[in-house]
């Protein structure tokens, strides 16, 4: 039993970064959470030249954080309301926040020596004694876990759901997952756009368990895959995930998490 990722949809304002209306809203539109989705908005909106969106480069107004123009799910930078701005050549002329990831690898060096970034290492919080946190920037945190039959438990689906050839974007069942590679893997590298995407459709599975007909109308189809709602309890998250996720969110949602067992 599958389910099918639905893209979700944002409301965003855009703007220019430079000029007179200079981080201020031009039109606000409702787009998938694409790259190539907000660049195409941004190009009709703002009618820019096809001189003009061959250099355009997408920023978050509010953090500094560029958009990847060919990610297939920017919800790691970009939130609904968010003002995306349009650089044509200009460095992004908004203020920059740390705390938040850029697609730009040199602003992120950037925005690292403009503070005090301090490495935390933490075994609080849910599955304590399964994994120990070591956040090293705001964009990359290490996990090392006790045993690779727990961290499989947490993170083997997420994995099978970002990488598999078969199952990528698909949320494979728990009984499923026994059977692929991923339940054996020493170690995971893991993304926040695939966390986020892949809770998505964890969630939504937990909501079709609890309250099938209500979770059908409330998401919209977004379970329309399922044959009958009740075997949706294969693919709710089970304690592991719940874990790791909030463990996850406890230290601020790096942008990319790096497992493996001790």
């Amino acid at each position: 039993c599958t389910a099918r990722y639905p893209m979700p949809r944002l409301r965003v304002s855009l703007g220019f970064n430079a000029g007179a209306k200079a981080g201020q809203p031009v039109a606000a539109v409702v787009v998938e959470t694409t790259g190539p989705a907000i660049m195409q908005a941004a190009t009709n909106k703002l009618r820019l030249k096809k001189k003009d969106t061959a250099i355009a480069r997408l920023y978050v107004w509010r953090s500094g954080a560029e958009v990847d123009c060919e990610s297939k799910d920017v919800h790691a930078c970009v939130s609904d309301g968010d003002l995306i701005v349009v650089a044509l050549g200009e460095p992004f002329a908004g203020r920059l926040r740390a705390s938040i990831p850029s697609a730009d690898p040199l602003a992120r060096s950037e925005m690292a020596t403009n503070i005090d970034i301090t490495i935390l290492s933490s075994t609080k919080g849910v599955g304590a004694a399964a994994a120990r946190w070591e956040v090293r920037t705001p964009d990359l945190a290490l996990v090392e876990w006790r045993s690779a039959a727990v961290m499989n438990r947490a993170l083997g689906r997420a994995s099978t759901f970002l990488e598999h050839p078969r199952h990528r974007g698909v949320l494979v069942s728990h009984r499923e997952q026994m059977r692929l590679p991923s339940s054996a893997y020493l170690g995971h590298n893991l993304y926040a756009e695939t966390l986020l995407a892949w809770e998505f459709l964890a969630v939504s599975a937990k909501a079709a368990v609890e309250c099938p007909k209500a979770s059908y109308e409330a998401m919209n189809g977004a379970l329309r895959t399922y044959d009958c709602p009740p075997r949706a309890v294969d693919l709710a998250p089970n304690s592991a995930e719940r874990a790791f996720l909030s463990a996850w969110r406890e230290h601020a949602c790096p942008t990319v998490v790096i497992s493996y067992v001790l």
